[in-house]
């Protein structure tokens, strides 16, 4: 096993920039091997997800080479790790000297982290959080319908920790509950670097507890939830009828509220209306706040389809964008979907974008009595009027 690794880290050494294997590399060391199964440690969480992003797969590929056989590589934290003058890793309580070379190394990886290319900062935040780093509050288009839960989604960005707990956010699909829930996460990595943060759909979330069941990996499946700063979990929904995933769910939601941690549950409907959901877990989820986020009006449809187009470098005339609301409907999904539509068609012609362009764009992705129905709606205002 040891012997393995000295030629894994030989090889890296030759593979990368001296640089990159001190700040990276050699701080890992094998913690366990048994069957098919190596672990190697490092001593925090940045330099985990940093090595389980970059270097992983590498390693698998060594190790296969070394053993001629497929062997699982996981990447663990174990901070108690204690190098020796021969550069040995063991596996011992933390001593004040460990602890003060872990912190040296935590200040040394977050140098690193903060030296990386904005890419490529966005890249390991959306690996190890789950987020998508495009999804920010700037892009949040903010009308009456959805005034409260923007701020309550703001407040929750801004500090670390909150005693009321979980935030519910519920609506119907398409009215920018994901969009919320990425934003909180990155508004919060932003505030708070060093901070654990995940975003997960509750149907991967149920995929992983069946994953720990049948690996008997519930500890710890169990450890890297609770070691959570922000958890952000969408479509709780799913759960609905899965009384494992719900016991594991409410599990892990006691323990983080118990050390005052956040969490920021989405679902197409109030928890009422979700039959199949445990009692004791709705229960939990209904000690916290919750807020419903309605169909957005005219206007804030009009300023959503305006700043998503900024996004592309594209000034939406008001035309277009009032014609796009009232074709559309009120789903910010169905609005994306046909600015996309007219962008693409507009630089497939080659001409200005205008209304008429993009009533032909539309056409063209829809059918003209799908257009003609919303159009007519007496609950839309009139196109001239914006």
């Amino acid at each position: 096993m040891n012997h393995f690794w000295q030629i894994c880290c030989a090889q890296l050494e030759r593979e990368l920039t001296p640089q990159q294997f001190k700040a990276w590399i050699k701080p890992l060391s094998v913690y366990s091997y048994s069957g098919d199964l190596l672990r190697i440690a490092a001593p925090n969480h940045c330099q985990q997800q940093w090595a389980q992003l970059q270097y992983r797969t590498r390693i698998t590929e060594l190790a296969k080479t070394y053993w001629n056989r497929e062997t699982e590589i996981q990447i663990i934290i174990a901070p108690d790790l204690v190098q020796d003058e021969a550069g040995t890793y063991s596996n011992q309580a933390l001593t004040t000297n460990s602890q003060t070379n872990s912190q040296n190394f935590i200040h040394a990886s977050r140098h690193w982290l903060y030296e990386m290319p904005a890419n490529t900062r966005k890249l390991l935040r959306s690996s190890t959080t789950g987020l998508n780093p495009d999804l920010s509050f700037d892009l949040v288009a903010v009308g009456k319908v959805n005034q409260y839960a923007y701020v309550l989604a703001k407040q929750v960005s801004g500090t670390k920790h909150r005693r009321t707990n979980p935030l519910l956010i519920h609506g119907e699909h398409g009215m920018g509950k994901t969009h919320l829930l990425h934003a909180i996460g990155n508004q919060f990595a932003t505030n708070f670097p060093d901070a654990r943060i995940r975003y997960i759909h509750a149907d991967q979330f149920v995929r992983e507890v069946v994953a720990a069941y049948q690996k008997g990996r519930f500890d710890e499946f169990r450890h890297s939830l609770q070691s959570l700063d922000l958890w952000l979990i969408d479509d709780i929904q799913f759960l609905a009828g899965k009384q494992r995933s719900q016991e594991e769910f409410l599990y892990a939601l006691e323990a983080l509220i118990a050390r005052q941690k956040k969490i920021v549950i989405a679902c197409n409907a109030n928890l009422q209306q979700l039959t199949q959901m445990e009692p004791l877990l709705s229960a939990k989820i209904m000690t916290g706040l919750a807020v419903s986020l309605e169909a957005p009006d005219m206007d804030t449809r009009i300023a959503a389809l305006s700043m998503e187009a900024m996004t592309t470098g594209i000034e939406l005339p008001k035309t277009v964008a009032a014609y796009l609301s009232q074709s559309l409907g009120p789903s910010f999904r169905e609005l994306l979907f046909g600015l996309n539509n007219v962008l693409a068609y507009s630089r497939f012609r080659t001409e200005e974008l205008t209304l008429d362009l993009a009533k032909q764009a539309l056409s063209a992705a829809l059918s003209t009595s799908f257009i003609e129905s919303r159009s007519t709606s007496p609950t839309t205002s009139s196109i001239d009027a914006h």
